[in-house]
């Protein structure tokens, strides 16, 4: 580790000033911040979780120096300890049966980004829940301010606006935060495996497979939904189970990778496809989202052909 000390501390010092540049009030600078996490994926799937650990405690000193308490803590809770402990999943591995290395799922590390999110959806529904205006009213309210900002005093356009999102709004920001996460990771392995510094070799995204336990936990958000009247926990079930239901994307489109897999050239499959995805939007999120339910209740790889076959490499 000695010897990739300093790597570890520029890790630090660039996802600090990734993450401060947000104080500068310019738009150039503001898009640094949304690679804060990457020299910390960097340093801890490159180097080892050691590294991570000086990484994030370099970044937290000088956010601390640079940006005052608060900042400091932001950069720990929001972008540090979750990018710290995932790496620590990630480098998990146990000798298998017949003598191989077996590292953690993939499937695993995403339900634990799920989680996590899940937790700041909590915490941010409890903050929420002591102001007297109630979580939806208070949602509905700061959409309102931020949007006559941007739409300017047309109050029809603003409500418009408000009435379409606000019933969703928690899941959309926590979403894109969890795949931000995800994607932020997956980009560090590649890049670090790319050049052939990566501790852990890359997960084969096609066979990815999803603990038991987030399906159990999607159940029972979907039953409070249902079971609720309009209002608080209507609001709660609702954000919580589009939070959960994003493993489940993800796994479906592992069932459209392994599909591609079976074909002569799997691009000619995932090209149109991910157009598609884009052009459609949320149809198609909906549709890749059911296959992965239907993949984790009865399996689709397996019945895939040469499923067995490709499975086994």
């Amino acid at each position: 580790m000695s010897k990739h000390l300093p790597l570890a501390v520029i890790a630090g010092l660039l996802a600090a000033l990734f993450y401060v540049s947000i104080v500068t009030g310019r738009q150039e600078m503001l898009f640094l911040s949304f690679f804060t996490q990457l020299p910390l994926f960097l340093a801890g799937l490159g180097i080892g979780y050691a590294a991570i650990k000086v990484s994030a405690i370099v970044g937290v000193v000088l956010c601390l120096l640079m940006g005052g308490i608060y900042y400091s803590l932001a950069f720990l809770l929001l972008n540090a300890a979750p990018v710290v402990f995932f790496v620590r999943q990630a480098l998990l591995s146990r000798t298998g049966s017949e003598g191989e290395e077996e590292w953690y799922p993939l499937g695993h590390l995403i339900s634990w980004v799920a989680a996590t999110a899940v937790v700041m959806f909590v915490a941010l529904f409890l903050l929420l829940a002591g102001d007297g205006q109630g979580v939806e009213a208070t949602v509905r309210l700061f959409l309102s301010e931020v949007l006559t900002v941007f739409l300017g005093n047309t109050d029809t356009e603003t409500a418009t606006v408000v009435e379409a999102i606000a019933p969703f709004f928690p899941a959309f920001v926590i979403g894109w935060r969890l795949f931000m996460v995800i994607a932020t990771g997956a980009l560090a392995q590649g890049l670090v495996a790319r050049f052939n510094r990566n501790v852990r070799p890359s997960p084969d995204f096609s066979k990815m497979e999803l603990p038991d336990w987030i399906t159990y936990a999607l159940a029972v958000a979907a039953l409070l939904f249902f079971v609720t009247g309009p209002g608080t926990l209507e609001f709660f079930s609702r954000n919580l189970v589009l939070i959960l239901c994003i493993p489940f994307f993800l796994l479906g489109l592992a069932v459209i990778h392994a599909f591609a897999g079976t074909a002569a050239q799997p691009r000619w499959v995932l090209i149109p496809f991910y157009t598609l995805l884009i052009m459609f939007g949320g149809f198609a999120a909906m549709v890749v989202t059911g296959f992965g339910f239907v993949e984790q209740v009865i399996g689709i790889r397996s019945r895939l052909p040469d499923s067995a076959n490709r499975l086994e490499r």
